[in-house]
């Protein structure tokens, strides 16, 4: 884990900011070190800045470029930039998209700030040990389904979903599975 982890965030709500900048202003872990109003500042500050911040605090809907632009321009740079996703948007295909781009963890609006310090320090400390949050199971999962060829809109997709969150909640229930998962 660095000395102190450095943050940039990327939000068009200027409270938000605010907020977590007074949150953090004597944290001794974390440090925000950045700010970006919109995707386009939020991106030029990450490739003129880079080895200066360790991870990235995104929203996903901003003006002039959103969140998503962002990830994506992150991809073709190939840069692996530490991203945490704080969003209103909730949808499962948001969060699937988003996931996507291998995003740390994604935080709905709003959020309590000592669960987002909470997430910082475990991508940190687990980061070699793939630490997965409930958020990151759901990404995990759904990329998965994907991959295998099942399609969200299928009937069968809902119940094989909740079925690994099931055994993902209690591991007992793979040992059992007739009579575990179709009860």
């Amino acid at each position: 884990m660095p000395k102190k982890i450095r943050v940039l965030i990327i939000d068009d709500d200027q409270n938000l900011i605010k907020e977590i900048k007074e949150y953090f202003f004597d944290n001794t872990v974390i440090d925000i070190v950045y700010e970006a109003y919109d995707g386009e500042k939020g991106l030029s500050i990450i490739l003129k800045e880079e080895g200066n911040y360790d991870l990235v605090l995104l929203d996903l809907v901003m003006p002039y470029k959103d969140g998503l632009y962002v990830l994506e321009e992150l991809k073709r740079f190939g840069k692996k930039t530490k991203v945490i996703v704080i969003s209103g948007l909730g949808k499962e295909e948001v969060i699937r998209k988003t996931c996507s781009y291998g995003i740390k963890y994604f935080i709905l609006k709003p959020f309590d700030l000592k669960d987002l310090e909470t997430r910082i320090i475990n991508i940190f400390r687990n980061e070699d040990n793939f630490y997965y949050p409930e958020i990151s199971l759901q990404c995990l999962t759904i990329n998965l389904l994907h991959s295998l060829g099942i399609p969200s809109h299928i009937k069968g997709y809902k119940y094989l979903k909740e079925a690994i969150f099931m055994v993902y909640e209690d591991y007992l229930l793979a040992t059992n599975v007739m009579k575990g998962l179709y009860q």
